[in-house]
């Protein structure tokens, strides 16, 4: 894996679990008032990038298994 994705991925973790953790503290001040929370979207859409990223990794390791004929798991 390239040193950019690794940093990328360790980058998106980061910040998605400091954009969750902002969203509870909001969550626990908040009364019952509805409202939208400003970093909702780009969470979901790192979140998606990140689980697009995986399945590309996953995909590279399962292939690189079956061409060098190993099936240890």
């Amino acid at each position: 894996m390239k040193k950019k994705k690794i940093v990328m991925l360790l980058l998106t973790g980061f910040f998605v679990g400091l954009m969750s953790h902002e969203a509870i503290l909001q969550l626990r001040w908040r009364n019952a008032t509805v409202g939208g929370e400003i970093f909702f979207i780009p969470m979901v859409i790192l979140l998606v990038w990140f689980g697009w990223v995986l399945r590309d990794e996953w995909r590279k390791i399962n292939l690189r298994r079956r061409k060098s004929d190993n099936s240890r798991k």
